[in-house]
């Protein structure tokens, strides 16, 4: 029995690390079957005061 793969326990880190600097709308779209480049593409707003 092979054991499945858990993506959103996998870069649960990725989006506390984001959080943690104010990210929102952090969003994830997996490209793992779809591509040989990326696992994962990660789409976030952040707002700045300069």
């Amino acid at each position: 029995m092979s054991k499945q793969r858990n993506p959103l326990k996998e870069y649960e880190f990725l989006y506390e690390a984001l959080s943690d600097k104010r990210g929102l709308d952090i969003t994830g779209i997996y490209l793992e079957e779809l591509s040989s480049v990326a696992d994962v593409f990660v789409l976030v707003t952040a707002n700045s005061d300069v």
